[in-house]
């Protein structure tokens, strides 16, 4: 899984050494691995319209990148509804709003694929990857608290693992030497492009000492 989006994250990276926003890249990337551990399928923010999900293009969010966006919108105005504590029902515009709209039709799409799944066996998913959502479903048939919960593990999974990522990038470029040497710990345990790859895992990731080193020093 995670060998696919790393993969789509480096096609979005300029060719021609040009500046680029890399923290908007790890914001697409941990809302496409977030989506695909939780619902079962990644919504494909770093892909191409033409590949994405048809579910996406029938919503109201019309594509991935309209649901990054919606989602986006919806927090923006979440964080200024937390600073304003017991006045947290003044901000709602209409652009506050739809953007739930947008974001809700389509966790709830998932959420009716799950429970459908859960009344029906026969139509789980084939190749018995473990998804969350359909463990969540095993314990409620309740669709309001399923996307709830769905919406508050998929705003942490985004959010804090962007944010981790963008740090440990912006430290790893001022210590070149950090770099090589983490650089050679991953292609030891996963190999490089002139080497047969082994498949990288959440698992295997966690295997690996320095790496677990950096990521905390880059918290």
């Amino acid at each position: 899984m995670l060998d696919d989006h790393i993969s789509h994250l480096i096609d979005l990276i300029p060719k021609d050494r040009s500046s680029f926003d890399i923290q908007r890249l790890f914001f697409l990337l941990t809302l496409d691995s977030a989506t695909h551990f939780l619902f079962g399928e990644s919504v494909g923010c770093m892909l191409p319209p033409s590949e994405t999900t048809g579910v996406l293009e029938r919503s109201a969010v019309g594509s991935a990148q309209g649901f990054a966006e919606a989602f986006g919108t919806a927090q923006d105005y979440l964080a200024a509804r937390s600073r304003a504590q017991g006045l947290y029902w003044l901000i709602n515009p209409k652009e506050f709003r739809e953007a739930n709209r947008r974001v809700h039709e389509v966790v709830d799409h998932y959420v009716n694929v799950a429970l459908e799944s859960k009344r029906n066996p026969e139509k789980k998913n084939a190749d018995g990857r473990y998804i969350f959502l359909e463990a969540l479903a095993a314990e409620t048939d309740d669709p309001k608290m399923l996307r709830d919960n769905m919406l508050n593990i998929l705003l942490a999974g985004r959010d804090t693992t962007a944010s981790l990522l963008s740090s440990t990038f912006f430290y790893l470029s001022r210590h070149p030497s950090v770099w090589n040497r983490l650089r050679r710990e991953i292609i030891e345990h996963f190999g490089d492009a002139k080497s047969s790859k082994v498949e990288m895992t959440q698992t295997k990731l966690k295997d690996i000492p320095y790496l677990r080193y950096v990521l905390n020093e880059g918290r």
